[in-house]
């Protein structure tokens, strides 16, 4: 009889189909919620890409570990390049990760958030006991934020609930080289304090660049920096037509998109008003210092060319990747439009307030967890203030609980909670791009 002979090809399938099985067989027994001797394993899924960020992580569940000898966190990294399609399928599963951390940069996230995870309101309405013996002692959850939880990914304000805790710290400011600042205005540390300087900077760079045959450019930038540089200025100019707008004259400080949008259709402003088209005038002012070809690259390539010394200056959210500089690195708000501009400045109210912005990447509970008071406890642990000055100080990254102490570069990035609101964003009209 003869034996059945299989060729290289098909013992190759054949081991690839095993690992396979082997590779999902461990991650269905990995998300058992205990383990063989009783100990509570509680999974969190978390964003951070840093090594830094991601090593803090780590030292953080060996410090709840020791505190708490029957729970292990284990941690998942899942990459922002597939998270939404992961966030999917997580929470359709009957065991997703007890604690998921998520960011709402896609339209349909907040309503899976609000129909899936569980409402951690009266968490946030008492003091985290982790506190004691703090200055925030005493102090209820969401008061302990720098934010005092405003942002839009902690309070669902149509429904009146909070679903999750932030933990990065965003704020939007220009980061730069300071040996190049040094040499195109004599002095690292100088920043510019309006917009007319920030476009005199671009050209002193330009003609820098020029002088001593350099591949030099102002800014560095992907094909959403001239929205999110542009924005800076845009919504300035436009603050007293949104005030306008406001139906409600509600006081708060992000423009809703209805109102202004009921406002067009009725023919009270449009693509024409002056506010409008000094909005979109900085758009095209900016652009122009932007290295040749920018909507065509993403954040690796733009954050390889700042690296690289080609350019003066970039936009960033957080000083991320400043491990990663060969030079010394500076930040600075994104100077707007002010009430003194000889051109514009009739139609600004002031600097606005950065509240709404101040933290992301929220935690929080899916209401399928196996583990839900131990996930609460972490959770509060998570965002104590002594946990957060740890994080803090391992990951440079931007504080969000108050009285943290921020690194000198991470500094620059805390938000300036007093200003004034938004105005219209020249770029959309309610969700439809213009």
């Amino acid at each position: 009889m003869n034996r059945p002979r299989f060729s290289l090809k098909h013992r190759a399938q054949l081991f690839l189909l095993l690992a396979v099985f082997g590779l999902c067989s461990y991650i269905v027994l990995s998300r058992n919620t205990e383990t063989r001797d009783g100990r509570i394993v509680l999974r969190v899924s978390h964003l951070f890409k840093e090594p830094a960020a991601d090593a803090a992580m780590e030292a953080i569940a060996t410090a709840y570990n020791e505190l708490h000898p029957k729970v292990t966190v284990k941690f998942i990294k899942v990459p922002q390049s597939i998270f939404l399609q992961w966030f999917r399928t997580q929470l359709i599963s009957d065991k997703p990760p007890d604690i998921i951390q998520y960011n709402l940069w896609h339209r349909d996230l907040r309503q899976m958030v609000a129909e899936s995870f569980e409402p951690i309101t009266p968490l946030v309405t008492k003091p985290n006991p982790y506190n004691q013996g703090t200055s925030l002692e005493g102090i209820p959850l969401r008061e302990t934020y720098v934010d005092g939880l405003q942002g839009g990914e902690a309070f669902f304000p149509e429904m009146g609930t909070y679903f999750g805790l932030p933990y990065r710290g965003v704020t939007l400011r220009v980061m730069y080289n300071r040996n190049l600042m040094g040499k195109i205005r004599g002095d690292p540390d100088w920043t510019p304090k309006n917009w007319r300087e920030f476009i005199a900077l671009c050209q002193d760079t330009e003609d820098y660049a020029r002088e001593h045959n350099l591949k030099l450019f102002p800014i560095a930038a992907d094909k959403f920096g001239i929205y999110l540089m542009g924005n800076e200025a845009a919504i300035a100019v436009s603050q007293k037509l949104a005030l306008r707008t406001n139906y409600d004259h509600d006081f708060t400080l992000v423009t809703p998109t209805l109102y202004p949008s009921l406002r067009y259709l009725r023919g009270e402003w449009d693509l024409r008003s002056p506010e409008i088209r000094a909005g979109l005038e900085t758009y095209r002012n900016v652009a122009r210092y932007m290295q040749p070809g920018f909507l065509q690259f993403d954040a690796s390539d733009v954050n390889f060319q700042f690296l690289q010394g080609h350019a003066l200056m970039t936009i960033a959210g957080g000083p991320s990747f400043s491990d990663h500089a060969s030079f010394t690195l500076g930040a600075f708000r994104i100077p707007g439009i002010t009430p003194d501009n000889p051109e514009l400045g009739d139609y600004v109210l002031g600097p606005y307030s950065e509240a709404n912005i101040a933290s992301t990447h929220a935690f929080g509970i899916p209401r399928k967890s196996k583990q839900k008071e131990v996930a609460r406890d972490f959770l509060q642990f998570l965002t104590s203030q002594r946990i957060n000055q740890i994080f803090t100080e391992a990951s440079g990254e931007v504080p969000v609980i108050r009285d943290v102490t921020a690194t000198p570069l991470a500094s620059k990035f805390l938000p300036h909670l007093d200003g004034y609101l938004y105005g219209i964003m020249p770029r959309g009209l309610g969700d439809v791009s213009t």
